[in-house]
């Protein structure tokens, strides 16, 4: 919960300073996100709920997206079905109430009914926080860039590019959503038409960067190799090191690459990261 309402704000500052398109870009990357964490772990995994029982397991073995991103879902549905002014309210004072506090997910659901009593009940509260998946009444986000964006990378195989001096001015966000709606897997001169066109391998951004190379390692786009390799020495965000590993192990032509990185790297990450790498590399 508290992942959720921190992505919130987060989106709510967006929306305030860049307007909602931009928010609305953002939450699609995280939707992204938590669509392929839920997928990993499996639709009915214990580890796609908001309130998740850790018993037995070490906390490497679940870090995702999903508290970030299904929690931001939870929080907005909140916000859309009690209305901005009202919900405004209750974050003020649930702020003031539990200020250099810790609370339990049920107190928070205790305060909510206390607070906007029914809407727990109203937008399906039980089934968001204490079971898998993503309730089907969860909030989408469009824009008419995000559906232009969507589109250009869907219709890749039918020939569609962008317009080099066009995704010149394009924001970081574009291209999150652009690289992650294209193909998981790309023929080689398809990955370099790209590379050459847009410098992707020099990108600095890692967001962009990090999913790029997903693209480029699942297919075999040895070019992109080396950089891959660097990038995983200079990060330590599980948000990055997750995906570039397992797509290095999950194909055969680069899983000894993969070992390789981990093994010139592992000492200078987390140790809860190591541990959920070296799962992955052992798979």
């Amino acid at each position: 919960m508290n992942e959720g309402f921190t992505v919130w704000a987060e989106r709510r500052i967006l929306e305030n300073m860049h307007g909602l398109e931009t928010k609305s870009l953002s939450a699609a990357i995280g939707r992204n996100g938590l669509m392929e964490a839920i997928e990993s772990f499996g639709e009915g995994s214990e580890f796609t709920k908001l309130e998740i029982d850790g018993t037995g397991h070490d906390p490497d073995e679940f870090y995702s997206q999903v508290p970030y991103e299904k929690g931001f879902l939870f929080v907005a549905l909140l916000e859309e079905a009690a209305g901005r002014e009202k919900f405004d309210a209750f974050v003020k004072k649930y702020i003031e109430h539990f200020a250099f506090t810790s609370l339990t997910t049920a107190q928070f659901e205790a305060f909510l009914e206390q607070e906007l009593p029914g809407l727990a009940a109203r937008v399906g509260a039980d089934e968001w926080i204490h079971q898998p998946g993503l309730p089907a009444n969860a909030p989408v986000f469009s824009s008419a860039r995000l559906e232009k964006l969507e589109g250009l990378a869907k219709g890749w195989q039918d020939g569609a590019r962008p317009d080099v001096s066009e995704a010149a001015d394009w924001s970081p966000e574009d291209w999150q959503i652009y690289l992650q709606a294209l193909p998981r897997t790309l023929a080689g001169e398809d990955c370099a038409w790209l590379n050459q066109n847009f410098n992707l391998n020099e990108q600095g951004n890692c967001e962009i960067l990090c999913s790029w190379l997903q693209i480029a390692v699942n297919s075999g786009y040895e070019p992109a190799f080396e950089r891959c390799a660097s990038f995983l020495g200079e990060v330590g965000r599980m948000k990055y090191l997750k995906p570039l590993f397992t797509a290095l192990h999950d194909n055969p032509d680069t899983r000894t690459l993969g070992r390789e990185v981990f093994a010139a790297n592992a000492d200078g990450y987390h140790p809860i990261a190591r541990g959920g790498l070296e799962r992955i590399m052992a798979g």
